[in-house]
């Protein structure tokens, strides 16, 4: 049988809760990666409510952690946006590196990941839709300053786009909606966090694209 690349390799997570495992006991979608890519090890640095963009009063946003990742990483998810886009943080402009806006805290993640890192594949997931969690507006509605879910999509895109970097476009392509009875029902029952069936159905999606994409 053909070695595989991936033998041998660390991936670090950075993310949020759904990195975490909230609504799973804690087990997410990089846990059931563990089981499916012939990894060394697999870290997760998923931590519940935290936002990409940095702010006052706002503990540990991924522009403050980026850096405090396992330095033997081989490839290196960034997943989040979510949170940024519940509390209508600001945007900023694409070309900025201003951490307190999103699009700047993109550019100070995606440069610092690729100094540090050199060698190491970087890829981002987009954010999934949701709805209804705490009273979150639904994926689709505009906050007070204009902006929805589909804005910090854009950004992500945008800013790796910018950086040469890959990302999984699972806002559109997980399969996972709350705008479907019988989905968030069985995959993202508080229309914010998967269920186990939701998260390995990430898994899946995560592990091919690691396979073929990087």
């Amino acid at each position: 049988m053909e070695k595989s690349w991936l033998e041998g390799k660390v991936i670090s997570c950075l993310g949020d809760s759904i990195t975490q495992g909230v609504g799973n006991n804690d087990v997410s979608w990089a846990h059931y990666l563990a089981d499916m890519l012939p990894v060394k090890r697999i870290n997760n640095y998923g931590i519940a409510g935290t936002r990409i963009t940095k702010g006052p009063g706002w503990d540990q946003p991924f522009v403050d952690r980026y850096d405090k990742m396992d330095p033997e990483s081989d490839i290196i998810i960034v997943f989040g946006g979510i949170n940024d886009c519940n509390h209508a943080l600001p945007l900023g402009t694409v070309d900025s590196y201003d951490a307190e806006t999103f699009y700047g805290a993109l550019n100070t993640i995606c440069d610092g990941l690729q100094k540090k890192y050199p060698l190491a594949d970087v890829m981002f997931i987009t954010p999934m839709k949701a709805s209804g969690f705490k009273g979150y507006r639904n994926w689709k509605v505009r906050a007070e300053n204009g902006l929805c879910l589909l804005d910090y999509r854009k950004a992500i895109m945008d800013v790796c786009e910018n950086h040469s970097i890959p990302v999984l476009d699972l806002f559109s392509e997980s399969g996972i909606t709350p705008d479907i009875p019988e989905i968030q029902k069985l995959l993202l029952p508080d229309g914010l966090h998967p269920s186990k069936e939701g998260y390995l159905k990430m898994a899946r999606k995560i592990a091919n694209f690691i396979q073929h994409r990087l």
